[in-house]
């Protein structure tokens, strides 16, 4: 059985906020860390900065209860925006360790419209073009995408929508074609409103990237049997089935174990006859030798000769031997030295 792991698509919200009372700390006794939660608003001017709105949020954060904040103080902070769709007031999850106080007493000038800034990761579910009267502003793309996050309090991922409206302006037109249904897209834009009939939050698109590269998206309209539904708006998932238990290579019993080899199984070397050169007989006088000892050191080096020429590696030659001087010579010349 195949389970479906829910992405991690945050929205993420910067900018300027004031409390509008004091936070709430968790009412558990004994606790020095748990959740505070501070109520504030955000200024939104709509589409068309026709009107001036505020909406009550929640700024939350899991820190030491000491960490409160201050009523009458702007504050700049980041976190992860879970505004459901279902009327619940939306939560601004952010950390405590990245808050700036900027200014302590607010003015009553300072101008909040506007100044949240909204970068958002998530799948394209819907889109439609919409027709404006203003020339100037041409058609627009209204795409809604889906976000999941993690939300502390209920401890568990949550789903939620917000609507992105891409002008239709000379810089904005091209990227129309970019919002696919079921394609994952990187928006940044401006938070300008929330639409309370369908409790979604409204971004005026600024910047948008892809995260998977410009590829088109081919919608599947007849998925396979092995494909899992996701809930992140259209993509599905196929598996893979193997067709058949692995299977492994067969090995003789002969080859399951190493075995030495013996000497029997090695085929026979042929030995080697190295031959000896004879050291050179010295000059002057010799003792005579016999015939048959002339005979046996003939018969011995026709022997050595044939087996040279059966040996398969060939030597050097040795060199030529000097000849053994005959009786007969050897008698006239012991007449000559008895004439002198």
């Amino acid at each position: 059985m195949t389970t479906t792991r829910i992405p991690n698509h945050p929205a993420i919200v910067s900018g300027l906020f004031e409390p509008i009372s004091d936070s709430v700390l968790p009412s558990t006794l004994g606790n020095q860390y748990g959740l505070v939660n501070t109520p504030s608003f955000i200024s939104c001017s709509g589409l068309k900065a026709n009107k001036l709105e505020n909406f009550q949020i929640h700024l939350q954060t899991n820190t030491a209860l000491t960490n409160v904040l201050q009523p009458d103080t702007v504050y700049y902070l980041s976190g992860r925006l879970i505004a459901l769709n279902n009327g619940a007031t939306p939560i601004l999850t952010y950390n405590h360790n990245t808050l700036a106080n900027l200014i302590q007493p607010v003015p009553n000038t300072f101008d909040f419209t506007n100044w949240a800034t909204v970068t958002g990761l998530g799948i394209v579910t819907h889109r439609q073009e919409v027709t404006s009267d203003d020339l100037d502003v041409g058609t627009s793309l209204e795409v809604v995408v889906t976000h999941h996050d993690w939300d502390s309090e209920e401890r568990c991922h949550q789903k939620f929508n917000v609507k992105y409206v891409i002008p239709g302006t000379k810089y904005f037109i091209k990227t129309h074609a970019i919002y696919q249904i079921g394609r994952e897209v990187h928006i940044v834009g401006r938070l300008v409103d929330f639409e309370m009939d369908t409790h979604l939050a409204v971004v005026a698109v600024t910047s948008v990237s892809l995260t998977s590269g410009h590829q088109p998206v081919k919608p599947n309209n007849h998925p396979s049997a092995s494909s899992t539904p996701s809930t992140s708006g259209g993509r599905q998932f196929t598996t893979f089935t193997p067709s058949g238990p692995p299977t492994t290579p067969s090995i003789s019993p002969d080859k399951a174990s190493f075995t030495p080899s013996t000497k029997s199984n090695m085929p026979p070397k042929k030995s080697k006859k190295v031959k000896l050169a004879a050291p050179e007989k010295a000059k002057g006088k010799a003792k005579a030798i016999s015939e048959s000892e002339a005979q046996s050191d003939d018969s011995s080096s026709d022997t050595d000769s044939e087996d040279k020429e059966e040996d398969e590696l060939t030597t050097t030659p040795s060199p030529t031997k000097r000849g053994r001087p005959r009786r007969d010579v050897v008698k006239q010349a012991a007449r000559n030295m008895k004439k002198k």
